[in-house]
C-alpha cells in the first residue's frame, strides 16, 4: 500500500468521524443545548445509541435508516453530513503540500459544513462558528505564513486581516443596497460574518472569487428551486450554503481560476 493511498483512506476516515460530531452540533447548537452531554440519543425516543450503532455510514446502512429502539426513520442529511465531510477532507489532503495547509482546509470546510446545515435547517449561522473560524484563521496564517503564499508573518497576518475586511465590505454593502431597494432585509447579517470568517482563510482575492462564485451558483440554483418549489421555499433561500460552495471551489481551484482569467485576459 503507497504512503498516498494511507493517508486518503486515514483522511476519508477521520472525516467521517467528523462528520458524525458535526451532526450532533447541527442538531443541538440551534437549539441552545451542550453539545458534550448527554451522550448521543435518538430525538425521538430518547434511548442512548449504542457504539456500535453510532459508526459513521456504517451503522446508517446496517440499520437501514431507522432507530434501533423505535423504528422511527433517521434523516439521510445525517448519512449527507458525513460523506461530505470525508470527502472534503479528502480534498484538503489532496490539494496541500504541507501539515499545515491541511489542518487549514480542514477546520475551514468543517466550518463551512456546520454553518451550511444550520444556515439550511434554521436561517442562521452562529457566531461562535464565525468567531472560531476567524480566530484560527488569524493565528495559523501568523504562524504558518505559506498558508497565505507569504513568507514574513506580518505580511500573512495583514493578508488574513484584509481578507476578512474584503468579505464583511463587500457583501455588507451588497445588504445594505439590496434592503435600501427592496424595501427589507436582503441577506441576513450572519451571512456577513459568514464571508468575513471565510476571507479571514483566503484573503482578499479568493474572498472576492468566493462571493462571485456563490452568486452564480445561488442564481442557477435558487432560480430552479424557486421556479419548481416556489410554495414551499416561500422565497426564503439561505445564502450562506452558496457561500460555503464558493469558499471550498476558490481554496481548492481559485488560483487556477483567477490564473486562467489573467491569461484569458492577456494580463501577465
Amino acid at each position: 500500500m503507497s504512503p498516498y493511498f494511507f493517508w486518503s483512506v486515514v483522511y476519508f476516515i477521520l472525516g467521517l468521524i467528523m462528520g458524525s460530531f458535526l451532526n450532533v452540533c447541527i442538531y443541538r447548537m440551534p437549539r441552545g443545548l451542550s453539545i458534550i452531554a448527554p451522550p448521543s440519543h435518538c430525538p425521538e425516543c430518547n434511548s442512548g445509541i449504542l457504539w456500535y450503532d453510532n459508526i459513521p455510514v456504517v451503522s446508517y446502512l446496517f440499520l437501514k435508516g431507522r432507530c434501533r429502539q423505535c423504528g422511527k426513520p433517521i434523516p439521510a442529511l445525517y448519512l449527507i453530513v458525513e460523506v461530505l465531510t470525508a470527502l472534503l477532507f479528502l480534498s484538503a489532503y489532496l490539494f496541500s503540500y504541507t501539515v499545515p495547509a491541511i489542518m487549514f482546509k480542514i477546520v475551514l470546510f468543517s466550518v463551512l459544513v456546520l454553518a451550511s446545515f444550520i444556515d439550511i435547517k434554521h436561517f442562521v449561522i452562529p457566531d461562535e462558528s464565525n468567531l472560531i473560524g476567524f480566530i484560527f484563521a488569524v493565528l495559523m496564517s501568523t504562524l504558518f505564513p505559506h498558508l497565505q503564499s507569504r513568507d514574513i508573518w506580518y505580511l500573512a497576518l495583514g493578508d488574513s486581516l484584509l481578507g476578512a475586511f474584503a468579505g464583511f465590505l463587500t457583501l455588507g454593502f451588497v445588504s445594505f443596497a439590496g434592503s435600501r431597494l427592496l424595501k427589507k432585509d436582503a441577506m441576513g447579517f450572519g451571512d456577513v460574518k459568514f464571508i468575513a470568517m471565510i476571507g479571514a482563510f483566503t484573503g482578499w482575492k479568493l474572498v472576492l472569487l468566493t462571493i462571485m462564485t456563490a452568486s452564480f451558483i445561488g442564481a442557477v440554483l435558487g432560480g430552479a428551486l424557486m421556479l419548481f418549489k416556489t410554495r414551499n421555499l416561500k422565497g426564503r433561500i439561505p445564502f450562506g450554503p452558496y457561500l460555503a460552495a464558493g469558499a471550498v471551489i476558490s481554496v481548492l481551484f481559485g488560483k487556477a481560476i483567477i490564473g486562467w482569467y489573467f491569461s484569458f485576459c492577456g494580463i501577465s
